[in-house]
């Protein structure tokens, strides 16, 4: 009888021991939306447990009942940033498209246009791709590099002699040298009339008649990171995780199931707030030493290969404690929001003279070989054969037939079809790409 009791005794202690352990791996994971939510349940379920009044940034206190960071957002009327974030969950993405498509309309700015220069973390035929898509999105002419790219986004295929307007005589419309214009692209005063017509009825500004906020709350960040200089200094974001704080209650009433049930409310209240503390603190590790190991990015580098197994080993940690940390974690970068995960940066590691066929290499090599080609001069473009001496330099072995392979799988034509067609033979290309 004794060996049944004891027996008895060890399983359950066992079986509560690795329910805490469930529970703390569970609140490392949550971002800060998800926390909160989590936070609301417990409050519900444990009378003990009271949330402290607090204001976030401008925004006015809650009461316990009403704590909701991401409230404001919803009461807003729809913005501009609104409609857009809208479009990309109308549209059956891949995970990792959406998140490309979040990235670039949080770098749309107040006037509807992105910066053609705007650094990223993602394999560049991805990024291309998700551009792409958010460039279809309403309004039209949104997510154009600049005002030539806004208007030409808004013409139809066969508008070919507005393209050749806007494309090389922008500058001299606006001088209302309409005469000239018309002689050098080859069209009477009538086609050149209905063409400027044409164009002015374009909206130079895609975000006009939509409301307007500073930035959009959507992804609230996780960690701050400011980069002054050399230095970059590391904060993390508090204010979106409210403190729990546990009422006090008279333990000892003579009814020994109350007694009971509030040990167990207030040990699983002290438990919650342990596991938060221990979150924050592993969050802030990880963050600080991925950004360490990433400082030249953030100084305006590239990022480097890095790997869960090099911070979990320099940390100390297990690999998948890690993968907790990171995951739908945000960070805000001077303004500018990026999900943590992004920082770990793939590796090259050809397992032979001959390269490799593995998936991460040949998505490697199409983005060397899509940033080549990107870079090259237009009127005198790489061959295959030329763009296999260039990947040889960077000690990749690879065949013209397997770079004509890669090329044709990320869209990009030959080198003679890429070479740049004269302004006398401009109306000609057009009609080629209507057909």
């Amino acid at each position: 009888m004794e060996l049944m009791n004891s027996l008895s005794i060890g399983l359950s202690q066992k079986l509560f021991l690795t329910q805490k352990m469930k529970l703390s791996l569970k609140i490392l994971q949550m971002n800060s939306k998800e926390l909160n939510e989590f936070i609301q349940k417990e409050q519900e379920s444990n009378i003990l447990i009271k949330i402290e009044k607090r204001e976030i940034g401008r925004r006015n206190s809650y009461k316990d009942s009403e704590y909701d960071p991401y409230g404001e957002v919803t009461e807003k009327e729809i913005s501009f940033y609104d409609h857009l974030y809208s479009q990309i969950g109308e549209l059956s993405l891949t995970q990792r498209m959406k998140e490309i498509c979040e990235y670039i309309v949080d770098n749309i700015d107040s006037r509807g246009y992105i910066s053609h220069w705007l650094r990223h973390p993602y394999n560049q035929f991805d990024f291309e791709k998700c551009l792409e898509i958010v460039r279809g999105f309403d309004p039209i002419g949104v997510a154009g590099d600049d005002l030539k790219s806004c208007l030409l986004l808004q013409l139809n295929e066969d508008e070919i002699y507005e393209k050749i307007i806007i494309e090389d005589y922008l500058e001299d419309l606006a001088y209302g040298d309409k005469r000239k214009i018309a002689k050098s692209v080859g069209i009477d005063m009538k086609k050149m009339i209905k063409a400027i017509e044409r164009i002015k009825s374009l909206n130079p500004i895609p975000s006009n008649g939509y409301y307007i906020e500073e930035r959009r709350e959507k992804l609230i960040p996780d960690a701050y990171v400011k980069v002054d200089g050399e230095n970059i200094n590391i904060k993390l974001n508090e204010q979106v995780i409210p403190r729990i704080l546990i009422e006090q209650s008279e333990s000892s009433c003579g009814n020994k199931k109350y007694e009971k049930y509030i040990s167990k409310c207030r040990k699983r209240a002290e438990f919650i707030i342990s596991c938060i503390k221990q979150r924050q603190e592993t969050l802030k590790r990880v963050i600080e030493e991925v950004i360490i190991r990433q400082k030249e990015f953030f100084l305006g580098g590239e990022l480097k290969p890095l790997t869960l197994l090099e911070v979990a080993d320099s940390l100390e940690m297990h690999q998948s404690t890690v993968s907790r940390s990171i995951k739908n974690r945000d960070i805000d970068i001077d303004g500018r929001i990026m999900t943590l995960k992004d920082l770990f940066a793939k590796q090259f590691k050809p397992r032979n003279n001959n390269g490799t066929t593995d998936e991460m290499t040949r998505d490697y090599i199409k983005d060397i070989i899509y940033k080549t080609v990107m870079t090259e001069d237009k009127n005198k473009p790489y061959s295959d054969e030329t763009l296999a001496k260039l990947l040889l330099k960077e000690k990749i072995k690879i065949s013209r037939r397997t770079i004509a392979k890669y090329r044709e799988e990320i869209l990009l034509p030959s080198s003679s079809k890429r070479k740049r067609r004269s302004k006398n033979n401009r109306i000609g290309e057009y009609m080629k790409e209507v057909k």
